[in-house]
């Protein structure tokens, strides 16, 4: 059977957290953009798939973006095997609940 990242993502986020610690120790900003950026397009990605499901979604840009590379990086130095897009995830899944809205 193959792994989700293997079906279902694409991009730098499929890398593994210790892939994304090497290139961010040799260009931490740059790789640190490359890489949040997915981040930021992934979890668009699931917002607006969650408001089509049950108008629900999550605040994206309720804490600064510095804060939540922080986070990822944290993760990320905690889990070195796992994906980066699992790092956004976990991110994302403790992002405060916005109002649900009505999916168009």
């Amino acid at each position: 059977t193959p792994a989700v990242a293997d079906i279902a993502v694409q991009g730098v986020g499929t890398q593994t957290c210790a892939e994304f610690a090497r290139d961010y120790a040799n260009d931490p900003e740059t790789w640190e953009k490359i890489y949040f950026t997915w981040g930021q397009g992934f979890m668009s990605g699931l917002n607006i798939a969650s408001i089509r499901a049950n108008g629900e979604s999550r605040d994206i840009d309720g804490a600064e973006i510095a804060t939540q590379e922080g986070a990822v990086r944290a993760y990320c130095d905690a889990h070195p095997l796992q994906s980066y897009f699992q790092a956004i995830y976990v991110l994302y899944t403790a992002l405060k609940l916005n109002k649900p809205v009505r999916p168009n």
